[in-house]
């Protein structure tokens, strides 16, 4: 492929992403300012706030729980075998955490791999 259409199909690409976002922005920011407010009111009545995502949506419920200087009222809803990341928080399953796993011992034995039924 030339880098004359590459780079055509990354502006398509970017075009798309923008006008998708316009349209969440245009079509949804009432009910985003709802949920905010929402989870504003939660917190500052001393309530807990809760994420959850199953397969790869968890990395985003994983980010909001663990991120360093996030909420210490938010608690990550861990479903083992719905998740599809057990090993928390997901980036202890980096490259870097697996070339320190033969050193370090184990405190807790893996889990082989839930059954999937499709």
């Amino acid at each position: 492929m030339s880098s004359k259409s590459e780079s055509k199909l990354a502006g398509q690409y970017f075009d798309a992403a923008i006008g998708l976002l316009q349209r969440v922005r245009d079509e949804e920011s009432g009910n985003i300012a709802e949920a905010g407010a929402l989870l504003a009111d939660a917190a500052a009545a001393g309530g807990r706030l809760f994420a959850f995502g199953a397969g790869h949506s968890s990395l985003a419920a994983q980010d909001v729980v663990y991120r360093a200087g996030g909420l210490a009222l938010m608690n990550l809803m861990a479903v083992p075998g719905v998740v599809g990341v057990d090993v928390m928080p997901a980036t202890l399953g980096s490259a870097w955490s697996a070339s320190t796993a033969s050193r370090a011992p184990s405190s807790t034995p893996r889990r082989p791999a839930p059954a999937t039924s499709w």
